[in-house]
């Protein structure tokens, strides 16, 4: 509370200073402007420059990051590892992939199938 009354009062004071006139009915304030603006236009069109080249950068920095779309690449996702084994294979192996050391009859395979059930 204490601080919006002092910077009520400061303000007050401030504005008083430059609203005195001296001279041909011109005040202290127009005078500043006309020495400060040339600089502080310069400063705003660099800020706009600065902050256009850094928002077409960012732009860029994110749409390269954002991935196009979201897939499942693998082989072993959950829908096809019980397909697989409904099917009779292991995580995507099929026995007759396997059956190069293995000899497995349809007898045994059978067998096989029912003991999974």
């Amino acid at each position: 509370m204490f601080f919006m009354f002092k910077f009520s009062i400061y303000f007050a004071i401030s504005f008083a200073i430059l609203c005195i006139p001296f001279g041909n009915d011109k005040h202290f304030f127009d005078t500043l402007y006309r020495a400060a603006s040339p600089y502080a236009n310069n400063a705003v069109s660099t800020v706009k420059q600065k902050v256009a080249t850094t928002t077409r950068y960012s732009k860029k920095l994110f749409s390269n990051t954002l991935p196009s779309e979201d897939q499942i690449s693998t082989s072993r996702a959950a829908i096809q590892k019980d397909q697989n084994l409904e099917m009779g294979t292991d995580a995507g192996i099929s026995l007759e992939e396997n059956s190069d050391e293995n000899e497995i009859s349809e007898e045994e395979r059978s067998e096989v199938l029912k003991a999974m059930k």
